[in-house]
């Protein structure tokens, strides 16, 4: 069933509705919305299990039926991409606010805000109120008031978060946003459920490393490599050494075995080559 989650909250005429407009129309090229919502959800269960975030799936799954409900709009196609869906989508929840409130508490909010801005980063200059208002207002016009109340209680809402409450916020947004662009990307399901659950060992990097120098023509660094290896060894690790010295083959080693660790790539190369 497309919308098992929204069902929860809304009439069964209605979810009728969407899910016969989801399955005609294009969310992407070449594909239906029906059919992105259905992947999203293949491969959030993916991550929810992967990562022990069981007590996030159904508000994710909520957030991905929802995402592009503003695509199914008559004014939006994907030859005609204004007025902006996530606008669209945005007074589409805000319209069945009480619905939504009842059932989700703080967690309306957060829905609301993410629909907005699903297509953007968390910033902290995205979560400043007033930032949200100009914004909305240089698209469409000026904000409705219901809208702007929802923006301060955010706000609000947010100051009273405990680390723990935020960190669920931040996964749930960070899990929907890469199984979007997966699903968008035509991704296989296959694939990435052997990439979830493959551990890098020592041996994959070697294999790694020496096809990587080969292709550069180069040899490897014996001593460098030691060094290298020798981070996964640690539980915490500062590493700093010259660009181009091998920080990020150094990283692949200390991740190696299991273990969970996060790495920015913040150049388009490493990114590339990574």
């Amino acid at each position: 069933m497309l919308y098992n989650i929204l069902r929860r909250f809304i009439g069964d005429d209605l979810i009728k509705i969407l899910e016969k407009k989801s399955y005609y129309k294009e969310s992407h090229p070449n594909k239906k919305l029906g059919d992105h919502i259905s992947e999203m959800k293949n491969f959030s269960k993916l991550f929810v299990e992967r990562f022990g975030l069981k007590h996030l799936e159904e508000f994710i799954e909520l957030l991905i039926e929802l995402h592009d409900i503003g695509k199914l709009d008559d004014s939006w196609s994907l030859s005609n991409k204004r007025p902006r869906h996530s606008i669209i989508g945005m007074i589409w929840i805000n319209r069945r606010k009480d619905f939504f409130v009842k059932k989700l508490g703080e967690y309306y909010h957060f829905l609301l805000y993410f629909v907005y801005r699903h297509h953007s980063l968390l910033t902290k200059k995205s979560l400043n109120v007033i930032y949200l208002i100009d914004r909305f207002e240089e698209i469409i016009g000026r904000i409705p008031d219901e809208l702007s109340e929802d923006f301060d209680t955010l706000r609000n809402i947010i100051k009273g978060l405990s680390i723990e409450k935020k960190i669920d916020i931040i996964d749930s947004f960070g899990i929907f946003k890469t199984v979007d662009i997966l699903s968008a990307s035509n991704v296989s399901y296959e694939y990435v459920k052997r990439l979830l659950g493959y551990k890098i060992v020592e041996e994959d990097i070697n294999k790694f490393l020496k096809s990587y120098v080969s292709k550069k023509g180069k040899r490897i660094d014996i001593e460098k490599l030691n060094v290298q290896k020798g981070l996964y060894k640690n539980r915490f690790a500062i590493f700093i050494a010259p660009t181009g010295w091998g920080k990020t083959t150094g990283c692949l080693f200390f991740g190696c075995n299991g273990k969970k660790m996060f790495i920015t790539l913040p150049t388009i190369t490493a990114i590339r080559e990574y």
